[in-house]
């Protein structure tokens, strides 16, 4: 065989080796983009609520590798929606989520670390699992290991990693840690002792609806700590607390009512609130509101 037709003959096999290559890129191409076309007709059965169907699609999807899928199935098979219930089945489809990327399914494994659902109880794997979702930017995650930091569970305790996981995880939306940073802020943990800055934390975590928050709020502006002292206005949040459903606020309310602190006095609403407080096993508005009825009879 000549040089020439050896040349040629190698050039033949590299576009053969090309157009392979090709051929596959684009086969990959068409499988990824069924296992999308399949996951999101499976997201619209689930949101109807035809799990079964939903999850036969993810099977589907999820076997093209689609790590969406995975996970969303993995879910499904650890709570028992439109398949039976199977932790370890779950488990793999999430690891094998997680291992391509997918941080939701690196938070769910978290969860089922941290729980022991279907795995060994572990806090230290679960804080790994947490810290990775977390280190992109997954704000349950930065919660929960900012809890962790907080308490010592699965890490060592570290008060400075707490208020920068509360920090991160509030700016991410999560209204909980808001409430924890103003109860560090309020006795000093972490952060210098500062109740005005407590009281920005307690009214973005009562933005977002954190009856805990309104509470603290109340009983900040009735002691005017961090802000200046109002009755109505903490009156205003222990209202806010008690229709929320948090119970120390219907007590709380309730006093208000008796006294006059804030609102004009009504032994009919402070009664209101303590039953309703009462309904919910509340001790104090319990005896309470027996010492009111006795004293009325």
């Amino acid at each position: 065989m000549s040089f020439l037709t050896k040349l040629f003959k190698k050039s033949n096999e590299n576009d053969s080796i090309a157009e392979y290559r090709k051929q596959s890129v684009d086969d990959v191409s068409q499988d990824m983009a069924r296992a999308q076309a399949l996951y999101d007709e499976a997201t619209e059965h689930y949101q109807a609520g035809n799990y079964e169907e939903a999850a036969a699609l993810l099977l589907e999807s999820a076997s093209l590798g689609l790590a969406d899928a995975q996970r969303s199935l993995g879910v499904m098979h650890c709570q028992g929606l439109g398949v039976r219930q199977d932790y370890e089945k779950g488990h793999e489809l999430l690891k094998k989520s997680a291992e391509q990327g997918n941080i939701k399914a690196c938070h769910n494994l978290g969860v089922m670390y941290y729980h022991g659902f279907g795995v060994k109880q572990s806090h230290k794997e679960a804080f790994a699992w947490y810290k990775q979702a977390a280190d992109h930017g997954y704000a349950e995650s930065c919660h929960n290991i900012a809890l962790m930091y907080e308490y010592g569970v699965g890490v060592a305790a570290d008060e400075d990693e707490t208020v920068k996981w509360h920090k991160r995880a509030g700016d991410l939306g999560v209204s909980l840690s808001y409430l924890n940073l103003g109860n560090l802020y309020c006795v000093g943990r972490g952060v210098p002792q500062d109740y005005t800055e407590a009281i920005e934390c307690f009214k973005k975590a009562a933005a977002g609806d954190i009856p805990e928050a309104m509470y603290n709020l109340a009983v900040h502006y009735q002691r005017g700590e961090g802000v200046a002292q109002d009755l109505t206005v903490g009156f205003d949040y222990f209202l806010q607390a008690a229709n929320a459903d948090f119970a120390p606020a219907m007590h709380q309310a309730a006093l208000c009512y008796l006294d006059g602190k804030g609102v004009s006095k009504s032994t009919d609403e402070a009664k209101l609130w303590l039953q309703k407080a009462a309904q919910k096993d509340h001790e104090p508005a319990t005896e309470l509101l027996n010492k009111l009825t006795a004293s009325q009879e």
